[in-house]
């Protein structure tokens, strides 16, 4: 199971690699960003699928799935914003804890 997500992982990155060099020969190719957005959404790096689709989005206007694939993006952003929030918050009320007592 962990050689497997490694594996996963390590896929995805060689993916961003392989699509930003993609993207230094031809900027205006629309598949190589969309390509590596999915790349950083499979990552857990949502700003950066974020930009990606937004980029694409700026050369392509005209297909939807690029605006949910983004959509969804912020989504999950904002849930791992709200957890490291939430996380966050318990760390102090822990150290506010042991303080007092």
């Amino acid at each position: 199971m962990l050689l497997s997500k490694f594996n996963y992982l390590e896929k995805n990155l060689n993916a961003v690699k392989l699509y930003e060099n993609r993207i230094k020969d031809d900027p205006d190719y629309a598949s190589s960003y969309i390509s590596q957005g999915n790349a950083f959404y499979n990552l857990k790096r949502y700003l950066e699928a974020i930009e990606c689709y937004s980029e694409v989005i700026k050369r392509d206007p005209n297909i939807d799935i690029y605006y949910d694939k983004k959509g969804n993006a912020f989504y999950n952003l904002k849930k791992q914003s709200n957890a490291m929030t939430k996380q966050s918050n318990s760390n102090q009320t822990k150290l506010i804890f042991t303080y007092i007592f």
